[in-house]
């Protein structure tokens, strides 16, 4: 028979594959929805437009306000994305927020030519400044090169 601290690191250890297998899932299925809204975009996106193809929507289903930084980064990297965080700086005479920015440089080819390649981009901002624990805001987009 266990003793009671072995059973709590089974728990703890079980707990944690279950988180994972939960954060890869997340992460698979919103890459699957942004190869989606790639290979279809609405009919109103210019492949040349500057502002993308806004998918916050999309993200926040996988990523909603007040999921824990740790548990966003993890569904992004699950998603394929790479992962960075941006120290808080001086703009002017306002600080701008430390951010954690993701990205998928090169997204995919397009129209079969060899140089010009989509990305997909993502921001996550904390709810307090320079304070990774919560995610309090959310916002991305896919880019299509101008031709």
């Amino acid at each position: 028979m266990e003793n009671a601290a072995v059973q709590n690191i089974n728990a703890a250890a079980a707990a944690n594959t279950q988180n994972t297998t939960d954060l890869k899932t997340s992460g698979q299925q919103l890459r699957a929805e942004i190869d989606a809204l790639y290979r279809r975009p609405p009919k109103e996106v210019r492949y040349n437009d500057p502002n993308g193809l806004d998918i916050t929507d999309t993200l926040i289903k996988y990523l909603p306000i007040g999921i824990s930084f740790d548990a966003a980064e993890s569904i992004l990297r699950f998603a394929g994305f790479k992962v960075s965080r941006v120290a808080a700086h001086q703009e002017g005479n306002t600080k701008a927020s430390a951010t954690v920015e993701a990205h998928i440089v090169p997204y995919g080819r397009f129209l079969y030519f060899w140089s010009y390649y989509s990305s997909v981009n993502v921001t996550l901002v904390p709810k307090r400044p320079d304070d990774y624990t919560e995610v309090g805001a959310v916002s991305g987009n896919i880019f299509w090169p101008a031709l």
